[in-house]
């Protein structure tokens, strides 16, 4: 490879329109003779790393103007917490559930998940805040887009395939108040999903994330033991069943409410 031309070529610069310092310009010299060993390197592609909510707020909020300081966490609140469309690894990365992806695959190419249609309701709040836009004007459009989108939906249910399968959960009567934000009740929560149908004890306050299990081995846990445990923090002497044989134990709430157990000799009470 022999390198020709002399200062007044402008060479790689005229396709590369960047500025390029001296320190990153190779040491050759005109009609420097260079030998080349080329190596062909096999690899595999990655595919992008998903994003966390601090991620989500500073580019796809702000790109597509999206919320406001004051609504973007209650919004991504919303979708996490309250929803349950994605949830977090434990890297805090956001993971789509069945529950986001059938939603996701039912709009796909909705007009409802617009960020432009998005963005054009925030701008035109943003006028009825400082009295520019008529709120009656912003409502009558709303309403009219949505009962024109739930008259095609509502025809193109049958249409979709492959669709998880998912039941909204269930909740049955209160059996306790909640032992940790004190706030709120728990009750049996059941539903279906594709793994399965599943059953927990949760509380029923959207910012409180207390849940016992329905199921604990191989023994069902009645409304009678959780109540104790809601209660008293300490069950009676159980009888349960473990893959090796059954045994006796009481079961606690630890100070992080989580499920412990004490175990209990045969004989004693």
């Amino acid at each position: 490879m022999q390198f020709k031309g002399g200062q007044n070529h402008a060479g790689f610069k005229s396709i590369l329109k960047e500025t390029v310092r001296n320190e990153q310009t190779p040491d050759v010299q005109e009609g420097q003779q260079l030998t080349l060993e080329p190596k062909l390197i096999e690899g595999t592609t990655k595919p992008p790393k998903r994003f966390t909510e601090a991620q989500v707020i500073k580019s796809i909020f702000t790109k597509y103007n999206l919320g406001t300081p004051a609504t973007k966490s209650e919004i991504l609140h919303t979708i996490v917490e309250v929803r349950r469309y994605v949830n977090k690894n434990t890297k805090g990365q956001l993971i789509p559930t069945e529950r986001g992806i059938t939603l996701t695959e039912f709009l796909r190419g909705s007009v409802f998940v617009s960020a432009k249609l998005t963005s054009a309701w925030e701008d035109y709040l943003a006028k009825i805040g400082d009295g520019s836009g008529k709120p009656q004007v912003f409502l009558d459009n709303v309403v009219k887009l949505i009962s024109g989108g739930l008259s095609h939906y509502s025809t193109a249910i049958p249409e979709l395939s492959a669709t998880p399968k998912y039941t909204a959960p269930v909740r049955s009567d209160a059996i306790a108040d909640c032992p940790k934000c004190k706030n709120g009740q728990i009750s049996l929560v059941s539903g279906e999903k594709n793994s399965g149908k599943y059953s927990f004890y949760g509380c029923d306050n959207e910012k409180c994330n207390f849940t016992l299990p329905h199921k604990f081995g191989a023994s069902v846990l009645e409304a009678d033991t959780i109540r104790q445990l809601c209660v008293n923090k300490i069950t009676d002497v159980l009888r349960l069943n473990g893959r090796k044989g059954s045994y006796q134990a009481r079961l606690k709430l630890n100070s992080k409410y989580k499920l412990d157990m004490d175990f209990v000799k045969e004989g004693r009470k």
